[in-house]
């Protein structure tokens, strides 16, 4: 069983205010017309707002309970890119975090693509041993290839170092 980390769970609920781009005052309201203290108190992790409190705040963040309460991403539309603009904007967060560059592939001077390339070696030779299983996949079948994804996956879940 998880145990809630105020702290945690409150630097959640500032983390989506500011996602959404608001004040402290823009939620007041909305959130079930709380006073500024109140909300300040839940970012700051020094009070963790009832379950009713809870359930508004992921409803006008559309983020989900687990995630607020304890970071835990169940919900499938919280991971999802459902359009360019989300694209972009994972792309310029893996870069931001130093584990990938930003790469154009240009033709005669034009820029044709753009993308991103990793630039840690975790990352690197996890894609190299994974392109490896799918081009076995075949061979492998079914159930081999996804144990082997399976132990794949769990040999590199190790931190990432910048």
């Amino acid at each position: 069983m998880r145990k809630v980390k105020y702290a945690e769970m409150g630097s959640r609920i500032r983390q989506a205010r500011i996602q959404k781009g608001l004040k402290q005052k823009d939620c007041l309201e909305p959130l079930g017309d709380i006073t500024p203290q109140m909300l300040s108190d839940w970012e700051k992790g020094y009070v963790c707002p009832s379950l009713n409190y809870l359930v508004n705040i992921a409803k006008f963040f559309d983020t989900s309970l687990d995630y607020l309460v304890l970071g835990v991403n169940n919900d499938p539309k919280d991971t999802a890119i459902h359009n360019l603009k989300g694209i972009a904007v994972y792309m310029v967060e893996l870069v931001n975090s130093g584990l990938f560059r930003f790469m154009e592939y240009t033709d005669i001077g034009k820029v044709e693509k753009v993308g991103i390339e990793a630039t840690n070696t975790y990352i690197i030779r996890f894609k190299r041993e994974f392109e490896k299983l799918l081009n076995a996949s075949e061979t492998l079948g079914p159930a081999l290839f996804k144990q082997a994804v399976l132990e794949l996956v769990q040999k590199y879940d190790i931190p990432l170092k910048q």
